[in-house]
């Protein structure tokens, strides 16, 4: 179904996939929604990536970070490059962005004195799997 989206329909699709992550103001959405420009358009000049900082990351959990990986890496296998070379920045952006985010984790992870380690051991444990799993996703 979705492969045969033209793509300007894509970038509708698109938009629509950043809206549960709340990287996009309402009023950038309704500009977007109201614009007379075509959706291809509009997405490639609004800069959505300026959106996706370190303090909208933050606020994202695992489970959103994750799913939205497992969708870029679902088009990224879906998709021929006519269809997401004109979202590819923005897209690699977002997955570079979220990578950088988890990097200093594995520093702060690693300052934790060893008494603290051995009683939360199995936290840490779990914390390091899905920060592995994150980071293979992105790579």
């Amino acid at each position: 179904f979705a492969e045969q989206l033209d793509v300007n329909e894509l970038a509708l699709f698109f938009t629509l996939l950043m809206k549960p992550l709340n990287i996009i103001s309402e009023e950038t959405m309704d500009l977007f929604w109201s614009s007379g420009k075509s959706f291809l358009d509009y997405f490639q000049k609004s800069n959505f990536l300026k959106y996706f900082d370190v303090d909208t990351i933050s606020t994202l959990s695992r489970e959103k970070k994750s799913g939205f990986l497992h969708v870029i890496q679902d088009i990224l296998e879906v998709f021929d490059e006519f269809h997401v070379l004109p979202f590819l920045d923005f897209r690699m952006g977002c997955v570079v962005r979220l990578l950088v985010n988890y990097a200093p984790n594995i520093d702060e992870e690693r300052n934790i004195d060893k008494e603290t380690v051995s009683t939360n051991h199995n936290q840490a444990s779990t914390y390091m799997k899905q920060f592995k799993e994150l980071r293979s996703l992105c790579l």
